[in-house]
């Protein structure tokens, strides 16, 4: 095996980046590696931090600069807040191109100037509350969730606690040291506020905007995921939210693969027998109220289209002698862009 061909795969195991030290230890000399950077074929990421075959990227992937910047800090740096909560796969904080890690004082100092898309914590955080996510250093999913809700509004904090119970990140017993976290730091007494409103069945963060949303208009869902069957017990869809009472359903989506949110409906059901009732009708209003206005999560999407909340009306005539199993006759796509 010849040096590249030995970098190459340190680099495939490392989101495309190997360090100086590793190239050197490939068969490498500095001067060698700076002239493939001289020829586009790699790129310096960070100090000491090299793309390999960056000619072959579309810019420097997202992982690649986290984990570029986390080597330039050094071993005692970690990743933290949003950038942590980012790599365990938690959903509903904005995307942003700033990396946060943790760094002790005296290698953050000089550094800062050199690296302008990092922002420097110097967060106490025990030994024990890292963990490493694909050979990074990054603070464990508790931690994270009780750094990032004492920092972010209301809608972002529950959106990134439902979506880590969601993604069984944490459990709910693991909820129950959340306090103890939090405890007599900035924000705190609104961040022991939010845990009253986190329900890990949200599927989306906008599932979750939606719902506070309808909590905020007074307006509260009594369940979610419901499944929607007809008589002889075909599942028709699953609605995030419902209104048992008033026999309605809601389905908060319009982004990512499903597209609008009709077709939603039509892709969390099984294929269709021939005659049966389609999700069509006339349009309803919410309890009286207009659809709920949703609060973007990531911005508009590029379409133009905002994500949008499919309204559906359960006809009562038509309900199975299970409680919950109704038929559907009604559809309107309401909401928009709406602030908090």
């Amino acid at each position: 095996m010849d040096a590249l061909d030995a970098v190459r795969r340190v680099a495939s195991a490392r989101d495309g980046i190997v360090t100086l030290r590793q190239a050197r230890a490939a068969g490498f000399t500095t001067h060698e590696v700076q002239r493939l950077c001289r020829a586009g074929r790699w790129r310096v990421v960070a100090r000491g931090s090299y793309l390999v075959d960056a000619d072959l990227y579309d810019g420097v992937p997202r992982r690649a600069r986290i984990r570029a910047a986390l080597e330039s800090f050094g071993p005692s740096a970690g990743a933290v807040l949003a950038t942590a909560a980012e790599l365990h796969g938690m959903a509903g904080l904005k995307a942003t191109d700033v990396i946060h890690l943790s760094v002790p004082g005296p290698v953050a100092r000089p550094a800062r100037i050199a690296h302008p898309e990092v922002v420097v914590h110097q967060l106490v955080v025990p030994s024990g509350q890292f963990v490493r996510v694909d050979g990074l250093t990054v603070t464990e999913p508790l931690r994270t969730l009780a750094d990032v809700s004492l920092r972010v509004d209301r809608f972002s904090a529950v959106s990134v606690l439902d979506s880590a119970l969601n993604r069984r990140l944490v459990t709910a017993e693991d909820l129950l040291s959340f306090p103890r976290l939090i405890r007599g730091r900035r924000g705190a007494v609104a961040a022991r506020g939010f845990l009253s409103e986190v329900d890990g069945r949200a599927q989306s963060p906008l599932e979750t905007r939606a719902r506070l949303r309808c909590v905020d208009g007074r307006v509260p869902p009594d369940a979610l995921q419901l499944e929607v069957r007809d008589d002889d017990g075909y599942l028709l869809g699953i609605g995030d939210l419902a209104w048992r009472r008033h026999r309605i359903i809601a389905e908060a989506d319009g982004r990512g693969p499903h597209g609008l949110p009709e077709a939603v409906f039509v892709d969390r059901r099984r294929p269709e027998p021939p005659g049966e009732r389609r999700l069509d009708g006339p349009p309803i209003h919410l309890a009286g109220h207009p659809a709920p206005r949703l609060h973007p999560v990531d911005g508009p999407p590029g379409n133009g289209r905002g994500p949008s909340l499919l309204i559906m009306k359960l006809l009562p005539r038509h309900a199975a002698t299970a409680g919950n199993n109704f038929m559907i006759t009604g559809a309107m796509r309401g909401g928009g862009w709406g602030g908090q």
